[in-house]
């Protein structure tokens, strides 16, 4: 009415994902739609491959009959139900996705490329989403932040369970083996801060 210039906005998105909570080895991967999900696809974009995917699971996707498959070399993440399940419209966890660190660092981690697809395959506009993973603290077994007993108890069960992701944060002496030598070097750490 007043001759002023309105610039057109783009629409909102039908379906939006995004990240959760974040540990030292596995992160939410949440969406919000507005319709049914019949299928989705995004690349886990890292750009200095500060991780490695280990599994993906849970949420919504793994309640629903999905199959969700990953590549490390492509970062693809996919998943859709082979009996034609869904996903119901509103918000939640879609799924777990569960990576070890290659190297100590900090880098920006990005969900690109999100195709999220309605249940008669038809593609959603569809937006992704961005966050840091931040440096990791080599013997923050239990990721909080803080270097105690704790983390000696955790690396003791780490070592006795032969276990193998995050060996990064395990490997506190950095001769890549995970033994005795970190839990001593472990507790001398623990009880310089003392």
């Amino acid at each position: 009415d007043d001759n002023s210039y309105c610039e057109d906005l783009p629409p909102s998105p039908s379906a939006y994902i995004s990240f959760g909570n974040i540990t030292s080895n596995m992160m939410e991967i949440n969406y919000l739609s507005e319709s049914n999900i019949g299928g989705f696809q995004f690349i886990l974009s890292d750009e200095s491959d500060l991780i490695t995917i280990t599994d993906i699971n849970g949420g919504l996707s793994e309640d629903n009959d999905f199959t969700v498959s990953y590549d490390n070399d492509s970062n693809i993440v996919i998943g859709f139900s082979f009996s034609g399940g869904f996903i119901p419209r509103g918000q939640g966890l879609l799924t777990n996705v569960y990576y070890s660190y290659n190297y100590q660092g900090s880098n920006e981690v990005c969900l690109n490329d999100v195709i999220i697809s309605n249940t008669q395959g038809e593609g959603l506009l569809s937006m992704g989403d961005c966050t840091i993973l931040d440096m990791v603290i080599v013997g923050d077994m239990n990721n909080d932040s803080l270097l105690n007993i704790l983390d000696i108890i955790a690396l003791v069960n780490y070592i006795v369970n032969n276990e193998t992701d995050n060996e990064i944060i395990a490997d506190i002496n950095e001769d890549n083996q995970i033994n005795i030598l970190d839990v001593i070097t472990l507790v001398n750490i623990v009880l310089e801060q003392n």
